[in-house]
């Protein structure tokens, strides 16, 4: 799959209509489409979510 194709994490600032009629709630995460967010990010309806990889402690006495 090509790396544009990947869903990506997203946190709901303002609720809005979503799939079906059903409303989102305030910071629900939805994963989407880069496609799918980027007007309702550009809105301000939606927010990306940072990533929360965990960074290699440093070894003690380097």
């Amino acid at each position: 799959m090509a790396e544009s194709q990947k869903r990506r994490k997203y946190r709901v600032r303002v609720p809005f209509p979503h799939r079906g009629g059903h409303w989102t709630q305030k910071d629900q995460e939805l994963e989407l489409l880069r496609c799918e967010a980027d007007q309702l990010v550009r809105a301000g309806r939606l927010e990306p979510v940072k990533s929360t990889k965990a960074t290699p402690a440093a070894k003690k006495g380097e």
